[in-house]
């Protein structure tokens, strides 16, 4: 027969090997039905209940300590903001009593410079008198209040003497057992003090 060549010299000449020739396809690996079977473990209500309870607490003792820290600092907030209204309020009340006390004094100053010397003096002279006990004693006055001095010392055993160092209004009162100094500038001084101090506690 002529044209007829056999099969294993047609396939042994260039052809692909029987495995190249098929069409490859992808797929996924999957479980046979086949195979055995694997049981899922078995749920245990009870754990996870108290899984669940203790998770609550600590959640909720989280929160508590939580709100606890927030609370101290609104608290220390809320106590500097008192302290700094305090502050405030005091500076202020101190204010009003060094004006109100600054004004009563420059009243009573203005007063002195006003008021009758002879009835200012007397006061002053009767207490060093008690004081000292004798009486015996030298009141240097300023020239201009020597008049007035003399008038309140009255029969009193007090020579006056004139010094134009000493201001207007002051005394000096020297005596065998007693010196003293009456200085209207400390004494208002003083008084402005009591003033305001009084003013401030009564605020």
């Amino acid at each position: 027969m002529t044209g007829v060549v056999p099969l294993f010299a047609t396939l042994s000449t260039g052809t692909k090997p029987f495995g190249e020739a098929l069409p490859a396809t992808a797929t996924t690996s999957a479980p046979s039905p086949w195979s055995p079977k694997i049981e899922a473990p078995a749920i245990d209500e009870a754990a996870q209940r108290a899984a669940l309870d203790k998770a609550k607490r600590d959640a909720a003792e989280q929160g508590r300590a939580d709100g606890m820290r927030e609370t101290e600092v609104l608290r220390a907030k809320l106590k500097q903001l008192i302290g700094e209204l305090e502050q405030s309020r005091e500076v202020r009340a101190e204010r009003y009593a060094e004006a109100i006390a600054d004004a009563a004094v420059t009243a009573i100053e203005a007063w002195i410079g006003t008021y009758d010397r002879a009835a200012l003096f007397q006061p002053i002279v009767r207490g060093w008198i008690t004081a000292a006990n004798d009486g015996a004693a030298t009141a240097r006055v300023n020239p201009a209040d020597t008049a007035a001095m003399t008038a309140a010392i009255g029969d009193a055993p007090i020579r006056v003497e004139a010094d134009a160092k000493i201001a207007a209004g002051d005394v000096e009162l020297r005596g065998e057992s007693l010196d003293t100094t009456h200085v209207w500038r400390d004494r208002l001084r003083e008084l402005r003090d009591a003033i305001a101090t009084a003013i401030e506690a009564a605020s």
